[in-house]
């Protein structure tokens, strides 16, 4: 069994050569337009959350959309599933059941919004 190993060697750095050919022949993405697209994207708003107690049950309020949108709707329905509680959504407001301010901040800082007391 005589393995020709130059031979293997050889092949092997043609394929590295082609591949970095191949590299430098591709286009790079034009970071200025890539930029434009990040700034372009519409911010996300401030939103406020409290603590209040509605007819004497705890409730979580989370405040500051522009309105009753999809955003928050879907929101709403995001909380309400991670954190296993009820509550509802009506004017840009976000009502969930119970003290659960402390478990909301990091789910809403993970969606991207800036969160204050």
């Amino acid at each position: 069994m005589n393995i020709d190993w130059k031979q293997q060697l050889s092949q092997l750095a043609e394929q590295i050569q082609t591949d970095n050919q191949q590299r430098v022949a591709t286009p790079l993405p034009n970071l200025s337009a890539v930029a434009e697209a990040a700034t372009a994207s519409p911010r996300k708003p401030m939103l406020t959350l409290f603590y209040e107690k509605r007819r004497g049950k705890p409730s979580t309020i989370i405040c500051g959309f522009e309105q009753s949108s999809a955003e928050s709707k879907q929101l709403a329905s995001l909380l309400k599933q991670r954190l296993a509680c009820g509550g509802s959504e009506r004017d840009g407001e976000i009502l969930l059941q119970g003290d659960v301010r402390d478990r909301v901040r990091p789910i809403l800082k993970a969606e991207g919004y800036k969160v204050k007391n």
